[in-house]
């Protein structure tokens, strides 16, 4: 009998062993599953659930995988970039949960998409994947299921509605049912779905659980709801920080999370800009490389004034010495970070509180934002011309598709603006060591108020242009084989 008890006892232990082993493998295959996304920018407090139940606070280089859920106390906003270029920002009191993010770059229509938000607001710019497997991308609410056709969109989920809106490309919502499962890939062919184009101006589209299917809703600019636009109090918000005397720190505040709010929703981020009502887009135009019609040599700066001279490369960072002497006035355009301390030593911004003294936000991303003198301009005349930019200063950094960040260089590039016809001309020649000579070129509108903006399916731009016409500067992203070049430029005449 003793030995019966003996035996059984040495099972019970094996069992418990074998259980106790799954549960460190699940726990180990999970803290060890390759990263699908990196946090980019935090403001308030965001917490991070990993598949295991694992809790961590977000923190700026937080590492996302498959399985893990973000969650965003009230003021609390979120930046993730994705391995295939992909970019989500979550708001305040938001649950977002990364059900399963497989990007193949080999093979890119067998990628794989879904998200799932539980409540709140989110917005999402697709990358690589949802591009190449338009089909094999999902957004999930407990209500709805929203498949995109390659697009920039915003969700606001609440237990009895989802909203949508679209500011490029197009999305259908389907409520869940008949014809549509929470557990399919793309979007739902049911005859309840509703399709949401950017073309669709001044609409969005609404599920509400007390309906049989979505619909369509046109809305007033100034009537914009929350997912469209910051309220009016966000925009007072900021011009009241802008007109009193900022600390001299870099800690967060509430005048913070509302100048994001600002780069969010007014200006919007990279390759992203609100275009007036009516005005279009024009595909990018046949560039040459340099304005002067001679061709970018890789290893060659361009310098405004003086000839082209070969083996000496643009160091980032590192301002162009231009022919004629410094102005002593204040910088029309000057680059603002969100970080406390430039990135690396070839970051030439500067603290954002130091940038935005006496200038407003014009463009912005994750990383920087774009400070403009305004005092009370609101258009740019169209008498300055066609002016041909030199590059000043340029920093750039090219992101792995592991998310290691590398050095890279701008070796050159022309910027033309015809403020007559309000176009604007652009061409950069960028390099690094794990990658040949790639070139970004550009095309577009430039808006009354100094504004342009141009994207691709690799690659996007957004700037703006001094109201006296004699800088410009914009930020701008590539995607490459190799990873995905971002930075920022400043031109001067």
């Amino acid at each position: 009998m003793r030995s019966y008890k003996l035996y059984l006892l040495a099972i019970a232990m094996l069992l418990t062993a074998r259980r106790a082993w799954v549960v460190f493998f699940v726990l180990a295959c999970n803290a060890h599953a390759a990263p699908i996304g990196e946090v980019t920018l935090t403001i308030g407090q965001a917490i991070l659930v990993s598949q295991n139940g694992q809790s961590f606070p977000v923190l700026r280089g937080s590492k996302i995988r498959s399985g893990d859920r973000i969650e965003t106390s009230e003021g609390g906003h979120v930046h993730i970039r994705f391995v295939d270029g992909a970019l989500v920002s979550v708001r305040p009191t938001s649950r977002l949960i990364v059900e399963d993010y497989q990007y193949n770059a080999q093979q890119v229509d067998r990628s794989l998409v879904r998200f799932r938000l539980e409540k709140g607001v989110v917005r999402a710019i697709s990358g690589a994947a949802a591009e190449g497997a338009k089909d094999r991308f999902r957004l999930n609410t407990p209500l709805v299921a929203i498949g995109v056709k390659g697009t920039d969109f915003v969700v606001k989920s609440e237990s009895n509605q989802t909203i949508a809106m679209v500011n490029q490309g197009a999305i259908v919502m389907a409520p869940f049912g008949e014809g549509c499962s929470s557990r399919g890939n793309g979007p739902c062919g049911s005859i309840s779905g509703k399709l949401l184009s950017a073309e669709m101006r001044n609409t969005l589209v609404e599920f509400k659980s007390s309906s049989m299917q979505a619909e369509l809703k046109s809305f007033g600019v100034a009537k914009a709801p929350e997912v469209v636009l910051a309220s009016a109090d966000v925009r007072s918000t900021v011009e009241t920080a802008n007109t009193r005397e900022a600390p001299k720190s870099n800690t967060t505040t509430s005048n913070d999370t509302a100048e994001l709010a600002l780069v969010q929703s007014v200006v919007r981020t990279v390759g992203d800009l609100a275009l007036a009502p009516g005005v279009a887009i024009p595909q990018a135009l046949p560039l040459s490389p340099v304005d002067t019609g001679t061709p970018v040599v890789p290893g060659t700066p361009v310098v405004p004034g003086t000839p082209v001279v070969p083996g000496t490369p643009v160091v980032p960072g590192t301002p162009v010495v231009p022919v004629t002497s410094v102005a002593t006035e204040p910088a029309q355009l000057v680059w603002g970070r969100w970080a406390g301390a430039a990135l690396d030593a070839g970051d030439f911004s500067v603290a954002r509180l130091d940038a935005r003294q006496g200038r407003n936000v014009t463009v912005g991303d994750s990383n920087f934002i774009l400070y403009r003198t305004e005092n009370g301009a609101t258009t740019i005349s169209q008498n300055l011309g066609n002016i041909n930019f030199g590059l000043q200063q340029a920093y750039v950094r090219l992101t792995s598709p592991a998310l290691a960040v590398l050095p890279a260089t701008v070796l050159g590039g022309q910027l033309s603006i015809d403020f007559a016809s309000r176009q604007f001309n652009t061409s950069l020649s960028l390099s690094s060591a794990t990658t040949s000579t790639v070139s970004l070129q550009a095309a577009g509108v430039l808006r009354d108020d100094g504004l342009f903006t141009s994207r691709g399916a690799a690659q996007s731009l957004a700037g703006a242009a001094a109201f006296d016409g004699k800088s410009a500067g914009y930020l701008f992203e590539k995607a490459v084989a190799g990873g995905t070049f971002s930075g920022i430029t400043l031109w001067s005449r």
